[in-house]
């Protein structure tokens, strides 16, 4: 029985960073690393209903997803632009969706780099499964990072907002009076 989680973690990191210099490969080494950071993350914040978190890193023109509650549909891969852009890399947006049992809502996220550098576009979609529809007129209020920001989903049920710097960010996602769900992103430079 373990009365303190995160102490034992520190002390699984503590023996693991010990043990990771007879490993040969680099990379290795970070993925291991990053499982057992994930492993305290989980720990941590246990899901919530409703909840859907995303942890990314976003270094020049890569983003990379490092942990999600939701179903990666796309992980972004760097390429170069075809036709005049030819010699411009470009990244493909990251996709990602998550169901909500009550109510029966679909939440799909999709975060791509942005013209300017550091900035990135967060585009919310929601669809209501049980009609089979999008969801028009849901109020999403984005608030972190020196952002505070209210906008209502269009026809197709999407709402974009424009990230500008990494920090912790919130979106509570309301249809009146019924909270839907909450967007819980973090975004490392």
């Amino acid at each position: 029985i373990l009365k303190d989680r995160k102490d034992f973690i520190n002390r699984v990191i503590s023996i693991m960073s010990d043990s990771l210099e007879p490993f040969k490969n680099q990379q290795e080494n970070e993925a291991l690393l990053k499982k057992t950071y994930d492993l305290l993350n989980r720990l941590d914040n246990p899901p919530a209903d409703n909840l859907m978190q995303l942890i990314i890193k976003a270094s020049g023109k890569v983003l990379e997803l490092l942990s999600t509650t939701g179903e990666p549909l796309h992980v972004p891969a760097l390429a170069i632009e075809r036709g005049a852009l030819a010699t411009q890399e470009k990244t493909e947006p990251l996709r990602i969706i998550q169901e909500f049992a009550k109510p029966p809502v679909s939440l799909q996220l999709s975060v791509e780099m942005g013209k300017k550098e550091g900035d990135l576009h967060l585009k919310t979609s929601l669809y209501d499964w049980k009609k089979e529809e999008f969801m028009p007129g849901i109020e999403i209020a984005m608030a972190g990072a020196e952002t505070l920001e209210k906008m209502i989903s269009d026809e197709n049920g999407e709402a974009l907002f424009r990230i500008g710097k990494p920090g912790d960010y919130r979106a509570t996602l309301t249809a009146g009076a019924e909270k839907i769900g909450e967007i819980s992103l973090i975004v490392y430079g």
